[in-house]
């Protein structure tokens, strides 16, 4: 790894290539087709800008943290544009703002692409991505994905996680426009707590972020970007429910103030309320929840200079375990419960500022702080957590000799005070990270490079030094090459990253001082797009492998009556590779497949063992219609997931044929929406090939007894869930 190290430093200092940037050119015109010279041209939460010439013309180098661009003309309506596609020449046309209230694009908006401009390999899910599926939170908006699974860490709780690259979630990064967003206690059930309707987009990037984010990145980065207060409806209604009885509700109103200043106030409520025991094991399928989460977010705008800050509530109950329990005295009332009481406060403020000099620099200041608490109980076992976090990070972005040569440097600090309770275990820590970084960006027509390197320093495990390098070739007009190679280090949070593993009567042992985990991914990604019978494909292909120093293993198999956690003490690894293609076949007919092989062992019991609860193959095929207009829009989604291996925990029990893999099974959702005027209504289902998952609960009837075990989960708790909802904007 020294020499990983060695080679990658001397790489940023060494690489410097010399050929022209890479710009998005195009025109901006009015709608009589008379061009718009004056124009303004900028990259969204950027401050890099253009004018357009007397003919409307104009060319913007490209960016890496931004892919809208913004286009204004005193008189006329902004246009905001996705830009994924660099080799077409843009056509911008503005209308007069008396006579219309918004621009109308004629394109479709598409669902889900990979970007052709990021360096680093980046999947966007649009908002019409997130539109397919009832998607009420983050745990469901990722069904359309073939690069982040989803599902359930235990049959009581609903406690959702994601994986990516084959390793947990904890692994990827998750962003809140670019700011830490879901770590700590939000680890467990944070996916739940933000509303896909108050989501316009997010970014999926595989492999080690950059090192402006942070040192966390291992598998990936999931940035999420909330609907903005300048460029939205003055309100949007979202309603949905559910034959299960499931009900959510989100308003979502925007103002602007004054010519600088906008606001935005995001609402959402979700209450479950119906019991429910498909499988008749005695326990319900999904613990009643009620949640009530609020953000309110102010942003302003005066020329190139932007400042925005906000706060957000959230308060949530949910309660599972036996049928009946809600209903009795509660814990010692003989039945077993679960009992999640969690609340969030979070406030943030971030801003930015150009100087005035030859060449562009600026200056950013970010910072964000949380308040998250949880009390809980599991049975006659009860949890208690408390996260007090505090995030700075102080941004110089300039241009170096010229425009094609940037460097990006900063500081941060992380304070983290963490009270930890279960049962006798105290976990807490109080811990302060001081970091810097600095990074390289080099762009050209041809060729980008990214080459970072930072180094913080904990009060509690030392010091942390993270290498990454980036770079993307164009080797044809149609075709990139991306390769990735970089660091990553984080600290477990033992008990809210396993809280599936407390829907059980095993205990918990920590066999030693648990350090933090040190990992290395590298990658590489090829994208093409083609054309077959007038017929626009998109295909790409990539290779990820994450090798650990250090990981945090958490051993089911060692006894079955307990469950151990140690430090690595051998070899961990993860190979990942994945293959997609897209393809337009008539107009309003998208159809997009997947196929991603796992191959993901690490050493357990000082033997290498493939690692439990990993599905080794998956497939994924969708399929998106849209009529003229988009009246009718029919989304249909199939999952193939291949088996998985289970932890053997059948020691000294008598089971004739015990099952150490998991099936193959098939998933299938449809939704259909009809827009009208000033609403749209949407039907579908969820799991419509009703698979479940036979017995997720081991010795239920005996739920205090010592072979009690809710968290082999490895496929679908509920079977067929149907929905309908409806979408109103005033526009």
């Amino acid at each position: 790894m020294q020499t990983a190290v060695l080679t990658t430093v001397l790489f940023m200092i060494t690489v410097i290539p010399a050929v022209s940037q890479e710009k998005v050119k195009g025109s901006v015109i009015d709608q009589q087709g008379v061009p718009l010279g004056g124009a303004s041209i900028y990259w969204y939460g950027t401050t890099n800008g253009t004018v357009s010439d007397g003919d409307g013309k104009f060319a913007i180098p490209v960016v890496d943290n931004s892919t809208k661009l913004i286009v204004s003309f005193i008189g006329y309506t902004s246009d905001t544009l996705e830009i994924s596609d660099l080799t077409q020449g843009l056509k911008v046309r503005l209308l007069a703002d008396q006579q219309l209230d918004e621009v109308t694009v004629s394109e479709r908006q598409r669902g889900e692409y990979i970007s052709r401009i990021q360096t680093i390999q980046t999947q966007t899910i649009t908002e019409k991505g997130l539109q397919k599926m009832p998607c009420c939170n983050l745990s469901e908006s990722f069904e359309n994905s073939a690069t982040v699974d989803v599902g359930f860490t235990d049959a009581v709780s609903g406690a959702k996680q994601i994986k990516m690259l084959g390793l947990d979630g904890k692994y990827s990064q998750i962003m809140v426009e670019k700011r830490p967003g879901l770590r700590g206690l939000s680890s467990g059930f944070g996916l739940m707590y933000i509303p896909g309707s108050w989501m316009e987009g997010i970014q999926i990037a595989k492999g080690t972020g950059s090192v402006t984010d942070g040192y966390e990145s291992i598998t990936g980065q999931i940035n999420l970007e909330f609907k903005k207060p300048e460029n939205s409806n003055p309100l949007h209604v979202n309603l949905y429910s559910n034959i299960e009885g499931r009900l959510e509700a989100n308003v979502l109103a925007a103002a602007k103030v004054s010519d600088s200043w906008s606001t935005m106030l995001l609402t959402s409520g979700g209450h479950m309320g119906t019991e429910h025991d498909k499988n008749n094991d005695g326990f319900l399928d999904a613990p009643m929840t009620d949640q009530i989460h609020v953000m309110n977010r102010w942003k302003y705008i005066n020329g190139n200079v932007r400042f925005q800050t906000g706060f957000s509530i959230l308060d949530e109950k949910r309660n599972g375990g036996q049928i009946g329990y809600q209903n009795s005295e509660g814990i010692g009332s003989g039945l077993y419960g679960v009992g999640i009481d969690t609340k969030k406060y979070e406030a943030f403020a971030k801003g930015g500022i150009p100087f005035k000099s030859d060449r562009f620099q600026s200056l950013a200041i970010i910072t964000s702080g949380v308040y998250h608490e949880i009390n809980s109980f599991f049975g006659n076992r009860s949890y208690h957590a408390l996260q007090k976090s505090i995030y700075a990070s102080m941004v110089y972005y300039g241009e170096l000799w010229n425009t094609k040569n940037t460097l990006t440097s900063g500081i941060s600090v992380h304070y983290d005070d963490f009270d930890d309770e279960f049962e006798s275990m105290d976990l807490g820590r109080t811990e302060t990270i001081p970091g810097i970084y600095s990074e390289y960006n080099f762009k050209s027509c041809k060729t980008n490079i990214i080459a970072g390197l930072r180094y913080d320093y904990s009060t509690l495990f030392g010091a942390y030094l993270t290498p990454r390098f980036h770079s993307k070739f164009q080797l044809l007009e149609e075709t990139v090459l991306r390769a990735s190679v970089g660091r990553g280090h984080r600290v477990p949070n033992l008990i809210i990253e396993n809280i599936g593993l407390l829907v059980s009567s095993r205990d918990l042992i920590i066999e030693e001082e648990i350090k933090p985990e040190d990992a290395w991914n590298a990658g590489v990604n090829l994208t093409h797009d083609f054309l077959i019978a007038q017929k626009e494909f998109a295909l790409s292909l990539d290779y990820y492998r994450t090798q650990f120093v250090n990981q945090l293993i958490v051993d089911m198999e060692q006894d079955r009556h307990s469950i151990h956690f140690y430090n690595l003490d051998g070899t961990s690894y993860s190979n990942s590779f994945q293959t997609e293609l897209s393809v337009k076949l008539m107009e309003g007919l998208d159809i997009s497949g997947a196929f991603r092989i796992n191959d993901v062992n690490l050493t357990l019991n000082d033997e290498l063992q493939e690692k439990p609860f990993v599905n080794r193959y998956k497939g994924l095929l969708t399929s998106s219609y849209a009529s003229r207009f988009e009246k009718w829009v029919f989304d249909v989604t199939a999952q193939y997931n291949g088996r998985t291996r289970l932890p053997d925990i059948y020691q000294n029990m008598n089971i004739a044929e015990p099952d150490y893999y998991s099936p193959n099974y098939y998933i299938l959702h449809a939704q259909i929406t009809r827009k009208f005027k000033y609403f749209s209504v949407y039907l579908g289902g969820e799991n419509l090939s009703n698979f479940k998952q036979e017995n997720p609960i081991i010795d239920p009837e005996n739920p205090f007894g010592e072979n009690f075990d809710a968290s082999r989960v490895w496929g679908p708790i509920m079977g067929r869930i149907l929905f309908l909802g409806a979408r109103f904007d005033i526009e």
